[in-house]
């Protein structure tokens, strides 16, 4: 079982009649040309991950900016003040905005709360760039809804990293707008009603080798939080698994640091876990250097001696941040119906799936966003079918569903594409990411318990395929080259 997985943005009411054109949801031609099934598939020609607005009065410190952030597969464009700012985020599909606390114009956090008031641009990211560290603009970035906001000078290492949790945020938002949008072409709306769950305080996990190594920080958040506290890496991701932890932050001034550097790894290769905040705490001297921390996953560092108003601000910006993502996943389940999803197997309809994809390939294609596909197939379905019924083979569907839907992130689509095939669509996924995360899918779905119960007489029979968008496909050509190209 030769396999592999892994663990955009504009006014919906206003663009979604852009958002897929007229004859785009064609059907598949019987005699369409076939490409060899052994191709290696490339992404298109400039696909970028996120299109970031840089809105700075300095233009070399734009620059550094958008040089550091280039390597990353961005599409940059900058304005100079906020009033260019603000037209240009309304008029160019904008995923993550990077903004200065000062502007020709007014002040950085005035931009922001212009921003937040506006429909059409109230849900895009904003990280700020602080001249001077203040506990004023701590707190007033903070009010207006400022996601990030890095202070003490341009940090590329830091900068990068704060970059990939809001343009993750991005992605989320576009999907929300583009999956809302077909599902209302079948008469789904999105239930922005829905209560908000209140489990009382948030939950910090504060780990340490030495006990006393973060007694200044629990004395600090006790009276706002609810607070866990362990003393090794391995009770720490224990008790990850076991309680519903919101943030976890780890001492890097007592111990192996090498633990903590593995904890933050498995909190990031691991679905369940992946949404988790990770800070550290620690002094300069002794914590590792800023790119090892983010190449194992710690959002940030927060350097002993920190004022209080910093250790709160940065607790609350990472809050935030899972905050919305959990709402997001709540809108995008409220998206699911019994005329959107499969009642059988909990997948995505084939009737959704090919309106949905549609309006993938053109949005990717118009701004040079990549998509990925991967088709997940059981061969043999209707030989099981022959000898132990057609509740095997919906044992076999719904289970592979189940896997799909808990290996992959919110934002992906895990849908039906006929009897005996799954497909899992990745927006804005290049194919090299997209690659790492279909290996990780195909260990799982070859452990996957069935529910057949004991030993098959037929044995499971499953093939992966995988495609990334090219600039001449359509939906029905990418999914046809999924099909084909084996992994």
């Amino acid at each position: 079982m030769a396999a592999r997985p892994y663990p955009g943005r504009q006014s919906a009411t206003r663009r979604e009649r852009q958002d897929t054109p007229a004859g785009s949801r064609r059907r598949m031609i019987a005699g369409q040309r076939q490409r060899h099934p052994s191709r290696r598939e490339t992404p298109a020609p400039m696909a970028h991950i996120a299109r970031v607005l840089v809105v700075m009065q300095d233009p070399r410190a734009a620059q550094q900016v958008m040089d550091g952030l280039r390597a990353q597969d961005m599409f940059l464009f900058s304005a100079r003040t906020g009033a260019e700012g603000l037209r240009l985020s309304r008029q160019l599909l904008t995923d993550v905005i990077i903004i200065d606390d000062r502007l020709p114009d007014g002040d950085g956090c005035d931009f922001v709360d212009m921003l937040r008031n506006d429909p059409d641009t109230r849900h895009i990211p904003v990280l700020m760039i602080g001249t001077q560290a203040s506990s004023a603009l701590r707190r007033r970035s903070l009010a207006v809804g400022v996601d990030e906001l890095l202070t003490g000078g341009i940090n590329l290492g830091f900068l990068a990293a704060r970059m990939a949790k809001l343009v993750r945020l991005g992605i989320m938002q576009a999907e929300l707008r583009r999956r809302t949008a077909t599902a209302r072409s079948f008469r789904v709306e999105l239930d922005k009603r829905r209560p908000i769950a209140n489990d009382g305080p948030p939950t910090l996990l504060l780990a340490a080798q030495m006990g006393e190594d973060l007694d200044d920080v629990a004395e600090l958040l006790q009276s706002r939080y609810r607070l866990l506290r362990t003393a090794g890496a391995a009770e720490a991701a224990q008790l990850l698994h076991e309680q519903s932890v919101d943030t976890l932050i780890l001492s890097f001034d007592g111990g192996n640091s090498e633990d903590w550097l593995g904890l933050a790894l498995h909190v990031r290769d691991t679905p369940a876990l992946y949404d988790v905040p990770v800070l550290a705490v620690g002094h300069a001297s002794i914590a590792p250097d800023a790119g090892t921390l983010l190449k194992t996953g710690i959002d940030d560092l927060i350097q002993r001696p920190y004022p209080p108003d910093e250790l709160h601000g940065r607790v609350l910006s990472a809050l935030r941040r899972r905050r919305i993502r959990r709402r997001l996943t709540d809108l995008f389940t409220s998206l699911e119906a019994p005329s959107t999803v499969d009642a059988e197997t909990g997948a995505y309809r084939p009737e959704f799936l090919r309106v949905h994809l549609s309006r993938l390939v053109f949005e990717a294609a118009k701004w040079e966003k990549p998509l990925s596909i991967a088709t997940v197939s059981y061969r043999n379905l209707s030989l099981l079918i022959e000898r132990r019924g057609p509740a095997a083979a919906r044992s076999v569907m719904s289970r592979a569903t189940e896997t799909l839907r808990r290996l992959v992130r919110v934002e992906d689509m895990v849908a039906r594409a006929d009897d005996s095939t799954l497909v899992v669509v990745l927006p804005d996924t290049p194919g090299d990411r997209s690659m790492k995360a279909l290996h990780k899918i195909a260990g799982s779905l070859a452990t996957t318990d069935y529910g057949l119960g004991g030993l098959p007489t037929t044995p499971i029979w499953m093939q992966m395929g995988h495609a990334t968008l090219e600039p001449s496909d359509t939906a029905d050509s990418l999914l046809l080259r999924a099909r084909q190209v084996l992994l």
